[in-house]
């Protein structure tokens, strides 16, 4: 009873520390008008050097399998990314933008971030439930791609912030896009960890933004949008060593209460498993 009750402590105290985290802004963004094209312009904020040091620093400590990229690496890694989804999700290039220097830009991408939808009240569950189904595919096909890494690695691609505010859903068309690839996973740590870091990050994000009344279906639609046996008992493994206790910037990424913490984790380890079946 003692052992529950410091590690409720603790998850309070980094759960703190996830909430200040998370309204850390490092980027400035705006817009501009390329003829009848909207392009979404991002830049670092003055300062954010010194911040992503320190950031890196807090990770490294913690020993979390991210970092914050710097600016020039981040730009590097948003075009190798971008430049290998052009084809499939988005259909779009990227490039460093021209008029301002350490700035990177890309076409707008018209619908709303998972988080806003799965928040705003007037979808049905049909709707949301369908719109996390579309970012899980489109989650996978981004793990099927290989990027440049730098340093001479050439390997597949993950998100390392795979959160419900970072895929863009459109319901119009379907499909759903992922956007904003400025923090990453450590480049040593293999496929199945990085890819189930995604997940994690992912199904735990949405259901920030969910009642707990609707936990077994997000459990459910996690699961089966996960049609890899090993990646899926990769997943179940991390959730059932690993992730007992969150640290302060998966926290970050979904503040989530003990108890909404464990619920889902429960969940997630209990739903049907459905890759016996492809």
């Amino acid at each position: 009873m003692t052992s529950v009750y410091v590690k409720q402590l603790f998850h309070m105290s980094q759960l703190c520390l996830g909430e200040m985290m998370a309204l850390c802004r490092l980027h400035h963004i705006c817009y501009d008008d390329r003829a009848g094209d909207i392009i979404v312009v991002k830049s670092r904020r003055p300062g954010s050097r010194i911040a992503i040091r320190m950031g890196n620093y807090f990770l490294q400590y913690q020993k979390c399998d991210v970092e914050i990229l710097a600016t020039d690496k981040w730009i590097r890694w948003e075009n190798a990314v971008q430049n290998e989804m052009k084809q499939s999700d988005s259909g779009e290039t990227a490039e460093l933008y021209k008029g301002r220097p350490q700035a990177f830009n890309r076409r707008h991408i018209s619908g709303s971030s998972l988080w806003d939808l799965l928040k705003k009240g007037r979808y049905s569950d049909d709707q949301k439930f369908s719109a996390v189904r579309w970012a899980f595919d489109s989650l996978g096909r981004l793990h099927r791609r290989q990027a440049d890494w730098g340093s001479g690695i050439i390997q597949s691609v993950s998100h390392g912030d795979a959160t419900a505010h970072n895929v863009i859903v459109n319901l119009d068309l379907q499909e759903a896009n992922w956007i904003d690839f400025d923090i990453r996973h450590l480049p040593h740590l293999s496929d199945l960890d990085r890819r189930a870091d995604d997940l994690r990050a992912l199904a735990f994000s949405a259901a920030v933004g969910l009642p707990v009344s609707k936990f077994p279906p997000l459990a459910e639609t996690v699961i089966a949008s996960i049609h890899d046996r090993r990646l899926l008992n990769r997943f179940r493994e991390r959730l059932t060593n690993d992730w007992c206790q969150l640290n302060t910037f998966q926290l970050a990424q979904a503040p989530l209460s003990w108890n909404s913490k464990n619920m889902l984790r429960e969940l997630l380890l209990k739903a049907k498993d459905h890759t016996d079946a492809r």
